[in-house]
């Protein structure tokens, strides 16, 4: 491999993209480009102008047999149709997003290059594993990896954009003794934060917590253990999906009237304390008094439900997170389906379930 910089008018996308399927021309590669990736195309483009290329992801291209210096594009097509459309909106004819190419060619230059650094390699083959890693999701942290629900959280607050939700999890994360299979969900990809959102904007909620969004955390003046407690049971129930011994759903606390009853439910278990605090960051660098992690350090772990006669193979209860593929779309059957209807079906599908599991 070596680098070169080339100019955006040597370079061809490709007629052959994974995206978009085998082309005729160069003239129809861009027409399907932007016809599969629609508004996503003018938005990378709206991006170009104001901020450029990314500085760590390079163009990879190959020689264009018979053509001294030009060359074909095998990653990032996307990036350099966008720099073309921006160049010439012309290239749009005829497809939907014409006039809005047009629009942005008058924002021009901005911050559009007209060359570009790029990595040359002799074959798309001798590119593939690279563009393998950064396309495919199913390298298991080989290739690139999109952020979990709380690193975007993370992400944000580090610029100044802190949300109630990410100081929740933050405190309860350091402070809160979660058991293991609630920590895995809170840093995997399918946390449900929208429903923990969704408590901690209700009115209710917050006056009865004392909660107000501060300058940098969100703080309270109630007490902090109290608080604690109640926090832990909402990432708890929302990791798990379930309360009571029953699922937990986005219908449970839809409303306020049902937010308002769910945690009543909590201040059954959890009574207030009558005495306020001083007001206190919701954070994980607050410090909680040594008497007060004590006290959380003794709190009994949940208990396994007693084994009782039930009609699924696989209980609600049970923490199990397949990878996403037809092993998870069976484990998700699987939990549905009735044993004493279903007996032949189900057997047959435990055993795809553990072939396709030992296969991942």
């Amino acid at each position: 491999m070596r680098e070169k910089e080339i100019a955006i008018a040597d370079l061809q996308l490709d007629a052959e993209n994974y995206r978009t399927g085998k082309q005729s021309d160069q003239r129809q590669a861009i027409c399907a480009l932007i016809e599969e990736q629609k508004h996503k195309l003018v938005r990378l483009a709206q991006d170009i102008i104001a901020n450029g290329l990314s500085p760590i992801e390079r163009i990879m291209v190959v020689p264009v047999a018979g053509e001294r210096n030009r060359y074909r594009i095998v990653e990032g097509n996307r990036r350099v149709a966008a720099i073309k459309l921006l160049l010439e909106p012309d290239l749009a004819d005829g497809t939907t997003w014409h006039n809005a190419f047009k629009r942005l060619h008058k924002q021009m230059p901005g911050q559009v290059p007209r060359k570009v650094t790029c990595t040359i390699v002799q074959s798309k083959e001798d590119g593939f594993p690279w563009i393998h890693r950064r396309h495919d999701t199913g390298l298991k942290g080989a290739g690139l990896e999109p952020w979990s629900t709380i690193a975007q959280y993370r992400a944000h607050a580090a610029q100044g954009k802190s949300a109630r939700e990410i100081d929740v999890l933050e405190f309860v994360l350091a402070h809160g003794r979660l058991d293991s299979d609630v920590e895995e969900r809170i840093n995997g990809q399918d946390f449900p934060v929208t429903n923990l959102e969704r408590l901690l904007n209700s009115k209710y909620i917050n006056t009865q917590l004392e909660l107000d969004r501060g300058e940098r955390y969100l703080t309270s003046t109630a007490s902090k253990r109290w608080v604690l407690m109640i926090l832990r049971e909402f990432v708890t129930v929302v990791a798990r999906e379930e309360y009571n011994g029953r699922k937990f759903v986005v219908g449970d606390i839809y409303t306020a009237a049902k937010q308002r009853a769910f945690f009543n439910t909590l201040l059954a278990k959890y009574p207030k304390p009558g005495k306020s605090a001083r007001r206190w960051a919701v954070s994980a660098e607050t410090i909680l008094p040594a008497s007060e992690r004590a006290r959380m350090a003794r709190t009994p772990k949940r208990l396994h439900g007693r084994t009782t006669e039930r009609s699924r193979l696989i209980p609600r209860t049970c923490t199990v997170r397949p990878p996403i593929g037809r092993a998870n779309d069976i484990y998700h059957e699987l939990r549905r389906l009735d044993v004493e209807k279903y007996r032949n079906a189900v057997s047959i599908l435990l055993r795809v379930f553990l072939e396709f599991s030992v296969e991942a």
